[in-house]
């Protein structure tokens, strides 16, 4: 159950009742529980996104959902999603870019891509409050977070890991990964949005393709915050796949 505890403890912050980090092997094996946590903290939010939709109206539901999304990580993909547009958007050498991307400070690109992602999942929320019936907008919630932390495991397939940072020392390409990630969403897909399965796998596994092929290209590889990244797309373009 270690590896479990401690990725729980990377893609969230809830807290874990012991010390876990034991190295580079054991944060790999963690790797593959992502998708189970992802599934635990879909229902956790999911829930609380059926009981506020008893409560609020359209457009601050939709507020609260994102900040649940952003908080249950501590904003911690969200950071990385502004590190990269920092770093990508600066038209700068490859070097520089990754020296960008390091500084924990956040500049004018990285607070726009933020500022523009919590408008698009907003924007995309409330549209699917005002179709979704309230079980049904809690079901996509929960996919919606699940499909942000598979899309963890399909960026490290998809690019090879650059630095030294946190990003390495969880990252894992191995098959059997991949194919846990795959298995969970599909199922989780089958049984909650039966008509929405193969839309989803392709759509998900296109924007993740895509991300990964433009990191490629501007740093030839991935880092954690290309990760975190790849989180929020997904959890977005998962909601965009709803609507399409």
């Amino acid at each position: 159950m270690k590896p479990f505890f401690l990725a729980l403890s990377i893609l969230s912050r809830i807290p874990v009742p012991c010390k876990l980090y034991d190295g580079v092997n054991e944060a790999s094996r963690a790797t593959r529980y992502f998708p189970i946590v992802g599934v635990l903290l879909g229902l956790l939010i999911g829930a609380c996104t059926y009981g506020l939709s008893l409560v609020f109206p359209v457009f601050p539901l939709a507020v609260l959902i994102v900040i649940l999304m952003a908080g249950i990580s501590g904003a911690f993909h969200l950071d990385g999603w502004a590190d990269c547009a920092d770093g990508f958007l600066s038209s700068r050498p490859r070097e520089k870019v990754l020296e960008i991307m390091k500084d924990s400070r956040i500049g004018a690109m990285g607070t726009l891509a933020l500022i523009f992602m919590v408008l698009l999942k907003v924007s995309l929320l409330v549209e699917l409050v005002e179709k979704l019936d309230v079980l049904s907008l809690s079901f996509a919630v929960l996919l919606s977070v699940l499909a942000g932390r598979c899309a963890l495991i399909w960026h490290m397939k998809l690019t090879n890991v650059l630095g030294d940072g946190l990003g390495r020392s969880f990252w894992n390409q191995s098959l059997s990964a991949l194919f846990i990630s795959l298995f969970v969403f599909g199922l989780g897909i089958y049984f909650l949005l039966p008509l929405f399965l193969m839309k989803s796998l392709v759509i998900q596994l296109l924007i993740s393709f895509v991300w990964s092929f433009y990191c490629r290209a501007k740093i030839s590889g991935g880092t954690g915050d290309t990760l975190g990244a790849s989180c929020e797309l997904a959890e977005a373009g998962f909601f965009l796949g709803l609507l399409i």
